[in-house]
């Protein structure tokens, strides 16, 4: 048991006395990383159908204020183009609920340099563009909406 006590103890010499050294020396580290692109999209269509009036009819279009609403999260610092399409095949057009112009099938998003926790969202109005075989009656409305990195 004694001789165990005698190793213990030149052990903790040893390691005590090389702590000096230990603070004295110095590293070089160097690191590396990827940030790879991340994008989270929500899409949430408010209405499921549409009613075309008379009025609609004379007209040629019914407008869905607000229909649809876009939700973007990204590390990306460019726009994002998100596509449009609808499975019944109507002309649909879109646009900002904020303004802007029509368009059929695509839309830009600026991310504005934001942090990419920070969510990105917009309004967006649609207009379904009536045929001369039009009638009145209530629709479904199915829109597809993915984005484009």
């Amino acid at each position: 048991m004694k001789s165990l006590t005698v190793v213990y103890a030149i052990l903790m010499i040893l390691f005590l006395s090389s702590l000096p050294a230990l603070a004295a020396s110095s590293a070089v580290l160097q690191v590396s990383a990827t940030i790879r692109p991340c994008v989270v999209f929500k899409a949430v269509q408010h209405l499921y159908s549409y009613r075309v009036t008379a009025a609609d009819l004379q007209r040629g279009y019914v407008d869905l204020d607000g229909s649809i609403t876009l939700e973007i999260k990204t590390n990306i610092r460019r726009d994002i183009s998100v596509k449009f399409s609808s499975e019944s095949g109507e002309r649909i057009l879109f646009r900002d609920n904020a303004g802007g112009s029509f368009f059929e099938t695509e839309y830009r998003l600026f991310p504005d340099h934001r942090s990419p926790a920070e969510a990105i969202s917009r309004r967006i109005d649609s207009r379904i563009m009536l045929t001369a075989n039009s009638k009145e009656g209530e629709y479904p409305l199915s829109v597809f909406m993915s984005p484009e990195i």
